[in-house]
């Protein structure tokens, strides 16, 4: 797998609609300044508790503990409005509807019941842990990490935007002399 600066994080998810996919994008530079401490203090525990293979379950409950830990969770500037916030607005839900794949931001596709709050957190544990290892590793050691969380985790990279990925998904195709529609939803290579 090579690594580069584009990369962005696909989560699988079986919902009660049928296959959904969280996209996220990683943060901007500036998010990463504005967090630094915090993120660099989050990951240092995950990483020093042997946590390389377990992280991305517990990333963002870590990522909480420090913040509230250091007083820089809660109000306009903290972790939970700031970075969790940006996290979130820069995550797309893509979900299969009658017309074909549509991509919804979180909260909306939260809303319309195409996926559900446990999606929704199992998704942002590994999304956080992605922005971790995004935004505090060498590219080299980043490649490892990335490997060892898309094998253990079932996640994927990909260079691919959003709207890209979208298109690159199956599509409902009628089965010949039927007037049902088969799903097909396999994560693209």
């Amino acid at each position: 797998m090579k690594i580069d600066k584009n990369l962005n994080l696909v989560v699988p998810v079986e919902s009660n609609e049928g296959k959904a996919y969280f996209h996220s994008t990683p943060i901007h530079r500036e998010v990463f300044q504005r967090f630094h401490f915090v993120m660099c203090a989050a990951f240092t525990k995950l990483l020093q508790s042997g946590m390389e293979l377990t992280g991305a379950k517990i990333a963002a409950f870590t990522l909480e503990e420090v913040a509230k830990d250091t007083g820089k969770w809660e109000g306009a500037n903290g972790v939970e409005k700031g970075l969790m916030g940006e996290i979130e607005r820069l995550t797309n839900v893509l979900v299969l509807a009658e017309d074909g794949w549509e991509m919804l931001p979180v909260g909306i596709a939260l809303s319309r019941g195409f996926v559900d709050e446990d999606d929704w957190q199992e998704a942002k544990q590994r999304i956080v842990f992605f922005t971790l290892i995004f935004a505090m590793t060498r590219m080299d050691v980043r490649n490892d990490l990335l490997m060892i969380m898309n094998e253990s985790w079932q996640t994927q990279t990909t260079s691919l935007g959003c709207s890209e990925f979208i298109t690159s998904l199956p599509t409902l195709t009628e089965i010949e002399g039927s007037q049902n529609q088969e799903k097909q939803s396999l994560v693209p290579s």
